[in-house]
């Protein structure tokens, strides 16, 4: 029981800092990137400055391989927008809803620190 127990925390240590990587990553394409809740914000920096050091590198790696593969072609579009990020707990998923006047780029990680990126033109 206490091996399974640990393995989920693990896991859901693993969620939150992919979460706020996610989140860090993705607003770092826009000019100015707010987020809603400043206390999920912080709550979620916490689990990523847990993280090893090694370990952050290798999944902002991959984070931003795919970020630039679902919006790298909007890059310059971006760079002159402000975004208001919702980062939201439902039920297993985190979600993160950027919101611009252009598209809306949706964010979903699962509990295994996998996630899908889902970008919403608004024309």
């Amino acid at each position: 029981m206490m091996k399974t127990e640990y393995v989920k925390k693990n896991r859901e240590d693993r969620q939150k800092a992919v979460a706020y990587m996610l989140y860090m990553l993705a607003g770092s394409y826009f000019n100015r990137c707010k987020c809603q809740s400043g206390t999920m914000e912080k709550y979620l920096l916490l689990y990523y400055l847990e993280m090893p050091r090694g370990r952050q590198l290798k999944d902002e790696e991959r984070i931003l391989r795919v970020i630039e593969k679902v919006i790298g072609s909007k890059e310059g579009l971006y760079e002159d927008l402000h975004s208001e990020v919702t980062i939201r707990k439902i039920k297993d998923c985190y979600l993160l809803w950027f919101r611009t006047w252009v598209d809306d780029i949706y964010i979903a990680v699962k509990p295994d620190g996998r996630f899908r990126i889902r970008l919403q033109s608004q024309s």
